[in-house]
């Protein structure tokens, strides 16, 4: 049975980034996807970003709970506090394996989140991967950041080249050549955060996971796809 992996993030309409990259990621990676949305974006001229009301995601979360199980969750926008209790009431009780992609600023350069990074700290438990990029982490790693998280990926800690904390272990650098990238790829942490979701679903460690991600965002660079218009 395909695994049922529920994307939680904000919505862009243009489908290169949020909730819709992580639905088509999902699927090319063998999963049912399944969107809660927690902000609406626009990110072309006139860039904003509006936060859904708390109770609506709270809603939005039950229905796909009531529609059937749930394997795996990935979250991408939080917008804001209140966003992040529903989210995290809704990941403790599941217990489920969920990638936690901490965006703050769209790589547009659009504020999308109002959390601190020791705000994600609420979402912690041993079933919960964090996926920050070098910046989003701002420099604290392994168990700094750990802090009660199952693991940490943390990406580009280098060219090409990202690193996966665990408790008490080694950290494992996953290296690999720097691929050019135009400015119609984006969304690539969503894509990675999605298939990792999806491989720790079916049962994969969170090292397979990650490379079995990596190279997931590696064939998305690699397709020419239409610029957009800037």
């Amino acid at each position: 049975m395909k695994p049922r992996v529920v994307a939680i993030g904000g919505f862009d309409p243009s489908g290169r980034a949020g909730v819709l990259a992580d639905v088509q990621a999902i699927s090319a990676a063998g999963g049912v996807p399944l969107a809660v949305v927690t902000c609406l974006t626009a990110q072309g001229r006139r860039p904003l970003s509006r936060p859904v009301d708390p109770k609506l995601l709270a809603a939005q979360l039950e229905a796909v709970a009531d529609a059937g199980p749930v394997h795996a969750v990935k979250v991408g926008v939080i917008p804001d506090r209140a966003a992040l209790r529903v989210i995290a009431a809704f990941v403790k009780g599941l217990q489920a394996p969920t990638v936690v992609d901490p965006i703050r600023v769209s790589s547009k350069g659009l504020r999308l989140s109002g959390l601190d990074v020791v705000d994600f700290e609420r979402l912690a438990s041993h079933h919960v991967i964090l996926t920050p990029n070098h910046q989003e982490a701002e420099g604290r790693y392994g168990p700094q950041l750990l802090r009660g998280f199952g693991a940490i990926v943390v990406k580009s800690v280098a060219p090409g080249e990202d690193a996966v904390f665990r408790s008490a272990k080694r950290p494992i650098r996953l290296k690999g050549k720097v691929l050019p990238r135009s400015s119609a790829h984006r969304g690539t942490g969503c894509r990675f955060a999605s298939v990792l979701a999806v491989q720790l679903a079916n049962g994969h460690t969170v090292v397979h996971a990650a490379r079995a991600a990596r190279r997931a965002v590696r064939k998305f660079l690699s397709t020419p796809i239409l610029r957009e218009v800037s």
